[in-house]
């Protein structure tokens, strides 16, 4: 089978002040004939953002975040208690007027579009998660900025130090053997 190898680069020429487009057919002993511009138009370039998104990042199931999370271990009786004390302050939440009122027109229509059975606790708004595994998964990165006399979370922040954030979670998934205070027993080396 023939194949048809090119070589594209694209970059900023300072010099010119312009971005700069080739293409060049490559042969087995090195670099061919450049593309003519008609052929070279033809291979799309596309300029991936250098700016992160840490709060998408941190929400992503699979996201390193959500692995690192993952690992946390939590016994069973901890585990237990921490969903009584997450159902008492959602249920205390759900009090609330206006976080009643939502529930009751988010109920009649999902009800409707749905079909779902008409039940009192059918459709349920829970403030915080409902399990412990998911609020562990849920956390937040706060950081005390210099001069700073309270933290903030990380996720409101400037693109640039959620660039970082993205960057520093995602060595620190790919180095969390070496994290003090990992629980070696709750590591799937398949997860990170």
């Amino acid at each position: 089978m023939e194949r048809l190898r090119v070589l594209a680069k694209y970059g900023y020429d300072g010099s010119a002040q312009e971005f700069r487009y080739e293409a060049f057919f490559q042969k087995r002993d090195g670099q061919g004939e450049q593309l003519t511009p008609r052929y070279a138009r033809q291979i799309p370039f596309f300029l991936v953002e250098a700016l992160h998104d840490l709060g998408r990042e941190m929400t992503a199931r699979g996201g390193f975040w959500s692995k690192l999370m993952d690992i946390v271990g939590v016994s069973e009786e901890a585990r237990l208690r921490i969903e009584k004390l997450l159902e008492e302050v959602n249920a205390e939440l759900g009090k609330d007027k206006t976080m009643s009122a939502v529930r009751d027109r988010l109920t009649a229509i999902l009800e409707s579009v749905m079909n779902l059975e008409k039940k009192p606790d059918g459709v349920v708004i829970s403030p915080l998660p409902q399990e412990a595994g998911l609020l562990v998964r849920r956390s937040e990165v706060y950081v005390k900025g210099p001069g700073a006399d309270i933290h903030f979370p990380l996720t409101q922040f400037g693109m640039g130090a959620q660039s970082v954030g993205v960057l520093t979670l995602s060595r620190a998934s790919h180095n969390f053997a070496d994290l003090d205070g990992v629980d070696r027993r709750n590591l799937d080396m398949d997860a990170v």
